[in-house]
Formats: structure tokens, C-alpha cells, sequence
């Protein structure tokens, strides 16, 4: 019976064990991990155990720790502890100590396996464990990525291979593989702390499950879990595929979500399309079932300029069939009332580059604080053409020297002003600036920062987007010619 159960432990790690030249084993020093270390110490596997120390049990924490350091020495097995904080991280950061302990734990074991260069982190959860794990996700409320309980793989953000080979064993199995094999384990009195979410579902609503409804619920919980996890694989499949198509990251680090693209989509792919957009901008955690819904809700209306704040000082912004997640942008734009800058002719003879440094202001100063926006000079040559400058889409603009110099003794770089009316080159008459953005469909929050060039209230251009009209068909004296500076 014995030697039954050693062989079964140990053939069914080896089957689950991803290939790889060293392993990292997360070992507590309970049933389950001791179980699992041994194991692998016998298969002759190459492996450094890690033992995160939480904090929280003052010295019946250390001398679990000491146990698990005097196990490995005795197999010869490389032993690493991590000590962590759990109780001033979660006071800090607003979590459970359940959550809290889980981050740290994961975090310390990510460290310890770059620090010993393996590739793959091994953990001894089991069967018992997938089960209460499913429970605990149902209580809280959740969908099917959530209901398909843990994965015996998958990539952590850090990009290491995370591997749990005991999900096909019970508590049972691995309690009796160690009595076979003489081992002693420890026992974590905060196990029977009800206080705890995970300790009730396993001391109170698992045995009453188990008694009142069906003897077998943990495989049929587990069983479950694997038909879940298999439709949501099916889904993050059909996800993978919408992306490139639904989302783009933009330069500012906000991500757009097209809507004509979402709303061709099923109800399940629109809010895995939403979730993966919340990722891809803020790289971290998940949004809550209620955020997506309000999300889905704002992007049906199909109502421009709608907001709703996210998690961390983010937003989303829905606004001319785009959804935009981006920072929280605040009621007064931090540009809207910037210094204007000015501009003699005497100066606009030689080309000079206008930047805006971090604060927002307006400079022709050069260097790293800054970030060029255009050129902008005034060009005498008789056989310039202006026509292909008319061509570039609002990215290079002109304007007639002497119809410039006519409005006024200088050119102005600044942002839009209550009552601007601008006259687009190529449109038919003149319009409240306003409204010429609203026709451009340009999101309001962009609005306030656009630079234009101006003289005295006339604008003669509006950077990236179009020059104003004139009109003389020529210019005698010359041409102001504004130029885009492209990213760098």
C-alpha cells in the first residue's frame, strides 16, 4: 500500500513536470509541499527549494522555516528563505492578508527563481485546493476565467513558468505519501482561523457539501473547473484574434478601443475585449464584473464625451466611436491657460522650432525637458510651391508673409480662446473653432491643448490638422511655413 501510493505521487509529478534544466519548489513545510520535495528529490530532479516566511506567526513562522532548512540539508537539496511583510503591505495597499500574503508570496518566489536562474516555479496545490478555490471565486461572483480554477500551468507577469503537478492528487494521497515515507510536516495553526475566507469554505462548507449533497463534490467541483478552463482557453483564443484588429496603444500610453469593430462582436468577446484593453493600458489586475458592465453600457449608448473613472486615477473616455482609456484628465486642462509665446518677423526670418516643456509651456529653447512641436519661418525663395505644402494633411501649413504682417507685428503660439472662429483653407467661410473640432471629431479633452498659430485673433494655422484660407492667389514678399517636428 505503501510503496502504492509513493509510486502514484511520484509518477503523477513526473508526468506534469514541464521540461526544464532546474526547478524552483515553493515548500511551506505542510503535507502537501513536503510531499511534492521529497518526491522530486527522489526523481533525481534538479531543484532549489524557497520558503517565504510571512511574517505573521512570529516564532512558529521561524521554526517552520527552520524545519524546511534542516529537511533540505538533509537531502542536499539548495535552500533559499524569503522574508516578507504581509501585515505593513497590506495596511499600505488596502488588501486582505489573504490576497496580501499571496502577492508577496508569488513576488519573493519570482525573485528567488531569477536569482537562481530557473525558468519554472513548482507549488504543491492540489485537488482540495482547486476545489475551495472554486468555491471562494463563486461566492465573490465570477465569470468563467474564474470558475475555471487554477491552471497546472501558466506564465506570471514576470515571464517565468509557473507549474502545479499535485492538481490530480487529494489532501488524502499526499498525507498518506508522507507516512509512507516516515516524513513529519508541519502544521499552520492559521489553517483553522476562520476568519479567514478560504479556512471557512474548507472547514464548514466543504463537509456540509460533502455530507447534505453529494460525497464526490470535490471531483465534481475539479471536474468542472476543467470544462471551464477549456471554454475560457476557447474564448482568450478568440480574443487573441480581435485584438489587432479592436485595440491600439497609442503614443501617450493611452489604449483606443474601436466600437464598430466591438459592437460586431458577441456579448462574451466585448467584455474580454474591454478586460484586455484595461491590461494592455494599466498592466495590472482585472476590472470588477460591475466597472465592465458600466463600460459595456457606456459603449452601447454611443453618447461622445462620456466619461467613467477606473481603478488607479484612470478613465475611459468614450468619445466618436472610440473608447479610450487613458489618466484621469482633470476638469481644467493643465495647458488651457499656458503663457502664449510670441514671435517677431525679425525672428521668423531664420526657422525656428517651437517645444513645449513638461509643464506645458511654450519655448524655443532645445534639449531633453522639451518636446518639439513644429517649425515655423518665413520662406522668400520665388519658386517655392505652395501647393505641395496645401497636400500634407495639416502636418505643414502656409500662410502669405504680407497678409500675416498685415494683421499684426507678431505671430502667436498658444491654445484656444473662448470665441476663436477659424477659416479652414479649402472650407467655405469661416466657423467657431469649437465646432470645426466637433466636425474633426476630436475629443474634447485634446481640444484645450492644440497649439495654434495665430495673429492677434486671426489663426493661421492649427498644428496637425489644417492651415487657414486666404486670399491673394499669391505672395509677393513670401511665405510662412509651419512644419510638424515626427516623434522621435
Amino acid at each position: 500500500m505503501a510503496d502504492k501510493i509513493i509510486k502514484k505521487v511520484m509518477q503523477t509529478i513526473q508526468g506534469a513536470l514541464p521540461v526544464a534544466e532546474k526547478y524552483l519548489v515553493a515548500c511551506s513545510g505542510g503535507a502537501d509541499s513536503l510531499a511534492l520535495t521529497d518526491a522530486l528529490a527522489l526523481l533525481g530532479v534538479s531543484v532549489a527549494v524557497c520558503h517565504v516566511e510571512h511574517g505573521l506567526r512570529g516564532d512558529e513562522g521561524l521554526q517552520d522555516a527552520l524545519f524546511v532548512e534542516n529537511f533540505c540539508r538533509r537531502r542536499c537539496l539548495p535552500f533559499y528563505c524569503r522574508h516578507v511583510d504581509v501585515k505593513t503591505y497590506c495596511r499600505t495597499n488596502g488588501l486582505s492578508v489573504e490576497d496580501g500574503a499571496r502577492k508577496l508570496r508569488y513576488q519573493a518566489l519570482a525573485s528567488c527563481a531569477k536569482e537562481q536562474q530557473t525558468s519554472c516555479i513548482l507549488t504543491a496545490h492540489q485537488k482540495d485546493d482547486q476545489a475551495e478555490t472554486v468555491l471562494l471565486h463563486l461566492l465573490r461572483g465570477s465569470g468563467t476565467n474564474g470558475l475555471a480554477g487554477m491552471a497546472a500551468e501558466r506564465t506570471l507577469p514576470c515571464g517565468l513558468l509557473l507549474c502545479r503537478p499535485l492538481l490530480t492528487l487529494s489532501g488524502v494521497e499526499l498525507r498518506n505519501y508522507c507516512r509512507a515515507r516516515q516524513l513529519s510536516w508541519c502544521e499552520d495553526r492559521t489553517n483553522s482561523d476562520e476568519n479567514y475566507t478560504r479556512n471557512r469554505i474548507r472547514r464548514r462548507l466543504l463537509p456540509a457539501l460533502k455530507r447534505d449533497f453529494n460525497p464526490e463534490i470535490v471531483d465534481v467541483l475539479n471536474r468542472t473547473a476543467l470544462c471551464l478552463r477549456q471554454d475560457e482557453a476557447y474564448l482568450r483564443q478568440q480574443t487573441d484574434l480581435a485584438v489587432p484588429e479592436c485595440l491600439k496603444l497609442l503614443q501617450d500610453g493611452s489604449v483606443s478601443c474601436r466600437m464598430d469593430f466591438w459592437r460586431q462582436q458577441t456579448p462574451a468577446l466585448q467584455i474580454r475585449l474591454l478586460q484586455r484593453q484595461w491590461q494592455l493600458f494599466a498592466a495590472e489586475g482585472g476590472l470588477s464584473y460591475v466597472l465592465l458592465q458600466q463600460l459595456q453600457e457606456l459603449c452601447q449608448r454611443n453618447h461622445s464625451g462620456k466619461r467613467l473613472v477606473l481603478p488607479g486615477r484612470r478613465e475611459a473616455l468614450y468619445a466618436y466611436g472610440e473608447l479610450r482609456m487613458q489618466k484621469l484628465t482633470p476638469e481644467k486642462p493643465i495647458w488651457s491657460e499656458v503663457e502664449p509665446l510670441q514671435m517677431t518677423w525679425a525672428e521668423l526670418e531664420n526657422q525656428v522650432t517651437v517645444s513645449r516643456t513638461r509643464e506645458g509651456k511654450f519655448t524655443l529653447s532645445q534639449g531633453p525637458e522639451v518636446k518639439p512641436l513644429f517649425t515655423v519661418g518665413i520662406v522668400r525663395d520665388k519658386l517655392f510651391q505652395p501647393s505641395e505644402i496645401l497636400r500634407s494633411s495639416g502636418t505643414c501649413g502656409i500662410y502669405p508673409l504680407e497678409a500675416a504682417q498685415a494683421l499684426g507685428t507678431s505671430l502667436t503660439v498658444r491654445n484656444r480662446l473662448p470665441g476663436d472662429v477659424f477659416a479652414p483653407y479649402g472650407g467655405k467661410g469661416s466657423k467657431k473653432l469649437k465646432e470645426f473640432f466637433i466636425d474633426l471629431k476630436i475629443p474634447r479633452p485634446l481640444r484645450a491643448i492644440i497649439v495654434l498659430a495665430a495673429v492677434n485673433n486671426k489663426i493661421l494655422w492649427i498644428s496637425g490638422q489644417r492651415a487657414a484660407a486666404w486670399k491673394e492667389a499669391r505672395s509677393k514678399d513670401g511665405w510662412l511655413v509651419f512644419k510638424m517636428v515626427k516623434d522621435r
